[in-house]
Formats: structure tokens, sequence, C-alpha cells
């Protein structure tokens, strides 16, 4: 039978694994989309856009919003037909 401890090192394991998909999956939301949003509106003299949030992410609406904030943006999200986050700088 497995030990008590294997199998609090398995559901470790497997929960940092899980974090690390999530910080990636989000990581790319604002490597790609928030990214290019940005750069178009600030090469167009604005100082906010909008970016929908697809689906998969609806629930990690928080922590794009941290990390928008950690970088230094102000961030809301704006909940309609369609999801989307506007940042501003």
């Amino acid at each position: 039978m497995i030990k008590a401890n294997n199998a609090k090192a398995m559901v470790k394991e497997y929960n940092e694994q899980k974090e690390a998909e999530r910080k990636a999956l989000v990581q790319k939301f604002l490597d790609t989309e928030c990214d290019a949003a940005i750069i178009t509106a600030a090469t167009n003299g604005r100082t906010e856009c909008f970016v929908e949030v697809p689906n998969n992410l609806h629930n990690q609406i928080s922590a794009i919003n941290a990390s928008l904030t950690v970088e230094g943006y102000s961030s809301q999200t704006r909940y309609g037909t369609n999801v989307a986050i506007l940042i501003r700088w």
C-alpha cells in the first residue's frame, strides 16, 4: 500500500504542475493578446485599450489583472456580451 507521505508528495507535485500550467497560460495571453493591443493603441496615441478575454481564461481574470498591475498598468474587467479587460497606462 502507498504511504501517506508518498500520496501527499504526489498531490503536491500535481498541484505545482497545474499552477505552472495556469501561470504559463496567463503569461501567454499577456505576451500575445495584451501586448499587441497595448502596442497598437500606444502607437496610435491612445492611453487605453480593450482586450477580449477568451472563454478558457474567464476564471483567470483576477490573475491577469494582478499581472497587469504589477507591470504598472491600471486594469478593469468589463462584463457584457463578451468579457474584456480595459487596460490603461
